[in-house]
């Protein structure tokens, strides 16, 4: 994973609260979506550009070790190269979300986020979990002013 400095020196970071929870969270959400286009990094994050398949024995293969294997041909290592290429980019885009996500919340946040790695995985998260809980308090309120 990507280191602090590295983070610093390849994105473009903002300065916004971080994510408390539910009070912040419509704020948060929108100055976070902003960060993530910025770096370009939003489609992973919204799930518009999804987990390409991994390449197939191993990533990052090299074409003699390839070729090695049982099976394996010219024609096949050039569409390895394509997926195997295409996983890398995003991955490294995923990693990139995911550490600018990981930045702007709070230490019990990230804690609860545990080992999740797949930036969508881990949006989609954030936005049931703290989203729910406005709808909810929203919810309360209204029956109560309106009952």
């Amino acid at each position: 994973m990507a280191n602090v400095a590295d983070l610093k020196k390849d994105s473009l970071l903002y300065s916004f609260p971080k994510l408390k929870g539910s009070s912040n969270y419509l704020t948060w959400r929108n100055n976070m979506e902003s960060c993530l286009k910025t770096n370009q990094v939003w489609e992973i994050c919204s799930g518009l550009r999804p987990k390409p398949d991994e390449p197939l024995p191993l990533r990052d293969m090299i074409k003699e070790d390839y070729l090695a294997l049982p099976d394996k041909t010219a024609r096949n290592w050039k569409e390895y190269k394509v997926i195997n290429k295409r996983y890398k980019i995003w991955a490294d885009s995923n990693e990139k979300a995911t550490n600018l996500i990981r930045r702007y919340v709070n230490e019990t946040i990230q804690s609860e986020l545990g080992r999740l790695l797949n930036v969508k995985i881990i949006w989609d998260h954030l936005e049931r979990t703290y989203q729910q809980n406005i709808v909810a308090t929203s919810y309360s309120t209204t029956s109560i002013t309106c009952g």
